[in-house]
């Protein structure tokens, strides 16, 4: 049996790994040379910061035997123990990056070139890796599918239509079936972006005045309405000053 893929086990990734080192594990019982070693195969294979954090084990305290010289667990149980705890403090560095992927950076959007199932695909995944590394974290199941439907690329017109398809259900599994029923071939659609915090795609600091937050945005397409990357939206009153 082949050793597992021993890339860094991510704390969404552990118990994967961890049952998959214990396959191997049993996996060589009656070659016992072999089948002790296999700690020390799991370390050989990591990397990174699992690498680093298992390192300093000696091998002795890695390859256990008993009396008669039998394979024993506690050198499996150390290395997996040591990586669980490793990986726990990892944890909040991993949240950081797993609430703005869910709920605020640009990944929120489907991409252009995204078909809308992955799109849909890819948000579900996106919630669920935030509440397996963050136990006390839970995303309501109607604020999934509205962040799902506003995020999908479609104009305000086409989110109406999704909605009142499901009666107007803020309804996760309704909406996304919804959006994948009637935009099948959404890879081929253009993306409409909306700036909802009213803030410069371009990294300028909002104005101090809370009304910039309800300002309605200004196509830059001389009139016609376009899906427009976020790198072109301005401001009105940036577009104001500009113009004046």
């Amino acid at each position: 049996m082949e050793s597992p893929n021993t890339q860094v086990p991510h704390s969404d990734q552990f118990e994967e790994y961890k049952e998959r080192a214990w396959d191997l594990w049993y996996g060589r019982a009656g070659q016992d040379a072999l089948q002790s070693a296999t700690p020390v195969h799991l370390r050989a294979g990591l990397s990174n910061s699992a690498w680093e954090a298992v390192r300093k084990l000696e091998h002795k305290r890695l390859i256990t035997k008993d009396g008669d010289g039998k394979p024993t667990t506690e050198g499996m149980d150390l290395l997996l123990e040591t990586l669980k705890l490793a990986i726990a403090d990892e944890v909040p560095v991993k949240i950081n990056e797993l609430f703005p992927q869910a709920c605020y950076s640009p990944s929120v959007w489907r991409r252009p070139a995204e078909s809308m199932q992955a799109y849909i695909v890819r948000r579900e995944q996106d919630f669920r890796k935030l509440e397996e590394s963050s136990p006390g974290t839970k995303v309501s199941e109607n604020l999934r599918a509205m962040m799902l439907l506003i995020f999908g690329g479609l104009d305000p017109k086409e989110q109406v239509s999704v909605l009142s398809s499901v009666n107007n259900e803020y309804d996760f599994g309704k909406i996304s079936h919804a959006m994948r029923i009637h935009f099948p071939n959404a890879a081929g659609k253009v993306v409409q972006r909306k700036d909802y915090l009213g803030a410069s795609a371009r990294g300028h600091a909002p104005s101090s005045s809370s009304s910039l937050l309800f300002r309605k945005p200004r196509w830059k397409s001389g009139g016609k309405q376009h899906a427009f990357a976020a790198e072109d939206y301005e401001m009105e009153d940036e577009e104001t000053a500009e113009d004046t």
